[in-house]
């Protein structure tokens, strides 16, 4: 291939790229904007958490009486922590940096699947798991009730 064959499929290749990159859609999985991590969080609460924490997060979710350790909670964790949402706590506890005997093991598919962030096997962590709990957190910090709500 010519040099000048070279750079028409160089700029052919970043003119496309630049293209995909502008669509809406594209551009918000690239980099999302707020709102949209938001709503990515509640769809993977609902998926992950909602059955045991409930809907709204007080920890009335429809399996919630079947278990010995009553579900927390999830719209009071800012004030547990004195009026700071536990950001690096939720991470941890997410990644299984943290143990939560309640929750059941780190093996479990629902842990080291969806929120695994290093480690694992191909395809189970990466930043497609780290992006869950990125959204995830995003979505239980809008979720924080204030004292007297």
């Amino acid at each position: 291939m010519t040099q000048g064959a070279r750079r028409l499929v160089t700029v052919l290749v970043a003119a496309g790229l630049a293209g995909c990159a502008a669509h809406p859609k594209v551009r918000r999985m690239i980099a999302p904007t707020d709102a949209d991590l938001v709503a990515e969080g509640q769809r993977v609460y609902l998926q992950a958490c909602g059955s045991c924490h409930g809907r709204s997060g007080t920890g009335d979710g429809a399996v919630a009486a079947s278990l010995t350790t009553r579900p927390a909670d999830l719209t009071r964790l800012t004030e547990a922590a004195g009026g700071t949402f536990p950001r690096d706590l939720l991470v941890a506890t997410m990644t299984g940096e943290r143990d939560v005997p309640a929750h059941g093991t780190r093996d479990m598919p629902v842990w080291s699947q969806r929120f695994e962030t290093s480690g694992g096997a191909p395809g189970a962590g990466g930043v497609y798991a780290e992006r869950r709990v990125n959204a995830l957190t995003a979505y239980l910090e809008t979720i924080q009730r204030t004292q007297g709500r």
